[in-house]
């Protein structure tokens, strides 16, 4: 599978915003807009439901996102890990895996502000590298704006 940061940003947006389709743009040096596609189909609401849930558990309840956390601002989130090869690949090659981290998130969990992904290319785990960074993004957009 092959997705981008900006991918995962507009899908966790569709969850946060439960269904509603933001049409995000990207800036260029020169300050032309691109659009973005998300070919993404309708999610019934109750899965939306289960995984915001699910998200929600993966921070506050002592999952792997909870480096995310921030008191009071009921932070969502999802962390992960990708390899560019399989672990077969890189024993044969006599190659060491060293894993992308990755979080994406949202907060607060009712009525969101805030979309965060975070890709750290060979950062190791999702929760132990991405999922702190993203905390700390958290945390200045609380204190900044709420």
């Amino acid at each position: 599978m092959l997705v981008t940061p900006a991918q995962i940003a507009v899908h966790t947006a569709i969850l946060a915003n439960r269904g509603r389709r933001p049409v995000p743009r990207l800036l260029s040096a020169a300050g032309a807009r691109e659009d973005v596609g998300t070919g993404s189909g309708p999610i019934p609401a109750q899965v939306m439901e289960t995984v915001v849930n699910g998200m929600w558990r993966c921070v506050n309840e002592g999952g792997t996102g909870k480096a995310a956390a921030v008191e009071g601002f009921d932070v969502c989130g999802k962390t992960g890990s990708t390899q560019t090869i399989g672990r077969e690949t890189a024993e044969r090659l006599g190659r060491k895996v060293m894993p992308h981290s990755w979080f994406t998130g949202f907060a607060p969990r009712d009525n969101p502000r805030l979309i965060v992904t975070i890709l750290v290319e060979f950062g190791g785990m999702g929760g132990a590298t991405a999922a702190p960074l993203a905390g700390e993004l958290f945390k200045l957009y609380r204190e900044k704006y709420d």
